[in-house]
């Protein structure tokens, strides 16, 4: 067992001295070394031929007026063909009611759930009269630019899907009042 770990060791001391000469480290014993041609060293100093970047220029301190001189709104940006873009209010975050009866009352509970679940479906309704108005505007603007067929497809089922749903979802809302 120990020759094995002897014999071991001289394999791991011969690769460490095979990699220590085929790297020629500068801390390596060689006496190959002196012979060898000194390796050129990296210059400091650029080349005439290369140009260095100029420093950034300082922000300078601009009036109101001068700031916003090149500045042109959004909705003056826009063309006629341009689709607004929702872009949800930044602000307090929607206070939702919960539960404040006994949660051992099991009507009450119930009650409570299917109310929840009308806002749910109300809302859907509302927001799905939106959203397939911005779908068909994106949809007939896609027909003017030439898109695909099968991404005309594609957007055509999901307005079909959202308008099935709320219809749906209207329908339950009939049957329950």
């Amino acid at each position: 067992m120990n020759k094995k770990y002897a014999l071991l060791a001289i394999a791991c001391a011969l690769a460490l001295f095979a990699i220590r000469y085929l790297l020629n480290e500068p801390n390596s014993h060689s006496t190959h070394t002196a012979s060898k041609a000194p390796l050129p060293q990296p210059s400091l100093v650029a080349s005439s031929s290369v140009t260095l970047p100029s420093p950034p220029t300082p922000i300078q301190n601009l009036s109101d007026t001068e700031q916003n001189k090149g500045v042109t709104l959004v909705s003056e940006a826009r063309s006629e063909q341009d689709i607004e873009v929702y872009i949800p209010p930044i602000g307090k975050p929607a206070t939702y009611d919960s539960y404040q009866g006994d949660l051992d009352d099991y009507e009450s509970y119930q009650a409570y759930g299917d109310e929840q679940q009308r806002k749910l479906k109300h809302a859907f309704i509302v927001a799905a009269k939106d959203k397939v108005k911005r779908l068909e505007a994106l949809l007939q603007r896609g027909r003017e630019e030439g898109i695909s067929e099968e991404e005309l497809t594609f957007a055509q089922e999901k307005i079909a899907g959202i308008k099935q749903m709320s219809e749906r979802l209207q329908q339950e809302l009939s049957e329950e009042n």
